[in-house]
Parts: structure tokens; C-alpha cells; sequence
């Protein structure tokens, strides 16, 4: 299976999603593993640092919007028009 590679952009934020880890541009560099960004988007209760979690929810719709990311080839728009790579 191909390397699947999601990248969200916000006017004071860059989240990337690579290999399992989100990582998050503003300032500083958080990240935190991708399952857990997860758990926090849907329970509540995934470790994550705060900033990330703001942003939980949205990398979830992203996996709900596009439940074959991780089979698809190439370039499409997301929801605010933020490009997602697969």
C-alpha cells in the first residue's frame, strides 16, 4: 500500500498528516499519533496536546469524507478547498 499524506491548511496553522502521525505548524511544531487525534475527535479523551486538538475533528471528517485515502493515488480538494495528497 502507498504512503498516505493529508495536508489541512488554516490562515495561523499547517497540519500535515503523514504515516500515522499529525503533525501541527504555529509557531511550534506539536504532533501526536494519528489514532489518537482520532480518539480525541470522536471521545474526547485521546492524548493530545491542546492545539491539536482543536483540529481533531477536522482530521476526522477528512477520513470520513474520504474513507479510501489510504487506497487512492494523487491530489483532491477537501471541504474549504484545503488540497489532500494521497
Amino acid at each position: 500500500m502507498g504512503r498516505m499524506v493529508v495536508r489541512l491548511g488554516y490562515r495561523d496553522k499547517v497540519v500535515y498528516v503523514d504515516d500515522g502521525w499529525v503533525y501541527l505548524f504555529r509557531e511550534k511544531l506539536y504532533s501526536a499519533p494519528l489514532e489518537e487525534v482520532l480518539r480525541s475527535a470522536y471521545s474526547g479523551d485521546g492524548l493530545v496536546p491542546p492545539e491539536i486538538r482543536e483540529i481533531a475533528a477536522d482530521v476526522a471528517r477528512i477520513f470520513e469524507m474520504f474513507p479510501n485515502l489510504n487506497e487512492r493515488r494523487g491530489v483532491t480538494k477537501g471541504p474549504s478547498g484545503q488540497a489532500i495528497y494521497a
